[in-house]
């Protein structure tokens, strides 16, 4: 008993707190606000690998091509856009099918420390350039790109959080949630009272900013686990598909978002994990009453929330332009030519830290 009050008080602010508290203040719960047989059943997916032909031919557009929410528009995701080795012809086709774009850091360094000691000043340069990086080279207006996910998900608290606010990125997508306490999404209007698993939790508030946290789901072992890949399961695909399903009718169990974090790598791994996500998608599909949603589409839902009975979502046409087939080679210091596609002209160098338009010192 004590140690359920314990979650509650970790998790829950007091009645009394929340009295003091502004109005637009929407706290991480595991509640939907709406009751939950009218709270329409999301599917956030997201990747966060460089994005390029390959992937795009063998895998996004098998996922995507096709299938449709039960409103009729096509199914989202939002792809988390790392710099080195992007195709910024295909994040411009991504973004150009209705798929959200995000940043994900323009080194996507794989230390930890590297992320959590590192200054506001070069998260900035690491996510504020990423974002004037897909901006201009997939002529994407800078509005629209509002996400963002620290690689590895290692939140470095005020940190992280003051460097979206300076990099004008409003919605966080690294904060995990563990499989017991299945989160809504949430505002840092006022102070957070969710935990962090990884890496360290923000003390102060931040007016704009919005979490969609990212629900754990298990693998083998039931080990609590936020990417596909990392829950290793290395099943055929009908016990995949089965896998999925069960993770997912325990989201649907309080009607939290169901969090799939897809990386290229599960499907080179694990030979039927295509075909396995493929499946399950179509399951859910034909229930007719689960959504295939981005990021910020949820966000929107959280601030006006809809009826399951009166949601739909959002099927805007884009026409983003692009020069099909321009392949940039640059001068990339000292790691010699890089080639890079861009949808506008090619830049003098290779845009990086301190230099994300790639012009010449």
């Amino acid at each position: 008993m004590i140690k359920l009050l314990l979650v509650a008080s970790l998790l829950f602010v007091s009645a009394a707190t929340a009295q003091d508290e502004p109005e637009e203040c929407v706290r991480a719960s595991t509640s939907s606000p709406l009751d939950n047989d009218k709270t329409p059943q999301f599917i956030v997916m997201s990747f966060d690998d460089s994005a390029t032909n390959l992937v795009y031919e063998e895998f996004y557009k098998n996922i995507f091509n096709g299938r449709s929410n039960p409103d009729g528009n096509p199914i989202k995701a939002t792809f988390l856009i790392p710099h080195e080795y992007t195709d910024y012809e295909v994040v411009n086709r991504l973004y150009n099918e209705g798929h959200e774009i995000g940043v994900h850091s323009i080194t996507k360094k794989a230390e930890a420390a590297y992320w959590q000691s590192s200054s506001v000043e070069n998260l900035v340069d690491e996510f504020k350039g990423q974002k004037e990086i897909i901006s201009k080279f997939a002529n994407i207006p800078e509005d629209h790109i509002r996400v963002v996910r620290t690689p590895h998900l290692q939140l470095a608290g005020d940190k992280s959080f003051e460097a979206y606010k300076r990099s004008g990125l409003d919605i966080d997508s690294s904060w995990p949630a563990l499989s017991k306490t299945k989160l809504f999404p949430y505002n840092l209007k006022c102070k957070s009272n969710a935990q962090c698993s990884i890496g360290e939790c923000p003390e102060e508030s931040y007016d704009e900013m919005w979490v969609v946290p990212i629900n754990n789901i298990k693998g083998v072992n039931d080990i609590e686990c936020n990417t596909l890949f990392a829950c290793q399961m290395n099943l055929t695909q009908p016990e995949l598909s089965q896998w999925l399903l069960r993770e997912f009718k325990s989201a649907a169990a309080n009607k939290s978002p169901f969090s799939l974090l897809v990386n290229s790598a599960w499907f080179t791994i694990y030979p039927d994990a295509l075909a396995a996500l493929q499946a399950f998608i179509d399951e859910v599909l034909d229930e007719g009453n689960t959504y295939f949603v981005s990021h910020s589409e949820l966000v929107e839902w959280a601030k006006n929330p809809v009826e399951a009975a009166n949601f739909e979502t959002v099927a805007e046409p884009r026409s983003a332009e692009c020069e099909i087939n321009n392949i940039c080679p640059l001068d990339f210091e000292e790691f010699g030519t890089r080639y890079m596609k861009s949808c506008v002209k090619c830049p003098p160098k290779y845009p990086w830290l301190g230099n994300p338009q790639g012009l010449m010192e």
